[in-house]
């Protein structure tokens, strides 16, 4: 499974790869945005009476912005996007922007996350969220929806340990860390960095670990492939 902008996760890590190189989670600094586009045709006649009707089922739209980025975080995006060679192919990503918290948390068998509103998540294949992303800003667990209890809860099969977050951080729910769980999207990407503009130089080292050399601002567009 491709994650963004982590590339093609694995059992029991936090981290993706790409071509070899394992990067990390992280949140778009400047804000993440989701809205529903609607694909509605309407005609209005001589009477004033208006005909509408529906060219394509409703998907969403996410936009992930980024301000002051570190070079180490922008060649992960860029190599991501050429992974993904820039929209041929789909992936899924976070809805940063819907993350809720759970009530508690069940970890006896599937996770089950006890939330007060679940419309975002469905059992059916190709339709709405399919995934469920369990977050502490550092842990994580992937999950697919396997059961949907309107405005109570929702239960995910984690059998394939996609990431590394424990039982007991997916139980933390309260305290300075909390556990949030988001919907996960199957998206096409379609923008890529050309709108990043050059910001602020860093003078250190520039690799996967050191926060060194030119940052970077922009934002980066996707749509879900399927209906919401």
């Amino acid at each position: 499974m491709d994650l963004y902008p982590i590339g093609t996760v694995s059992a029991g890590s936090n981290q993706g790869t790409i071509d070899g190189i394992s990067y990390s989670m992280f949140e778009p600094n400047a804000g993440c945005k989701s809205k529903v586009v609607f694909y509605n045709l309407t005609t209005q006649y001589e009477n004033i009476t208006i005909d509408t009707r529906e060219k394509a089922p409703q998907t969403i739209n996410l936009s992930f912005n980024y301000e002051g980025i570190f070079t180490r975080e922008y060649r992960q995006l860029d190599h991501f996007i050429y992974f993904v060679k820039d929209g041929l192919n789909s992936f899924h990503v976070v809805d940063f922007s819907k993350g809720m918290s759970p009530s508690s948390v069940d970890t006896t068998s599937n996770w089950v996350a006890y939330i007060d509103d679940t419309r975002l998540f469905s059992t059916i294949s190709n339709q709405k969220a399919n995934w469920v992303f369990f977050w502490n800003t550092s842990s994580w667990k992937l999950g697919q929806v396997t059961t949907v209890s309107t405005n109570t809860y929702i239960s995910c099969d984690i059998s394939d340990n996609y990431g590394a977050m424990t039982t007991a951080q997916a139980e933390t729910v309260t305290g300075s860390i909390k556990t949030l769980v988001y919907p996960v999207y199957e998206v096409f990407l379609v923008g890529g960095v050309d709108s990043f503009k050059e910001q602020d130089y860093v003078d250190k080292q520039i690799n996967l670990t050191s926060d060194g050399g030119t940052t970077y601002s922009g934002n980066l567009v996707f749509n879900s492939r399927y209906k919401v």
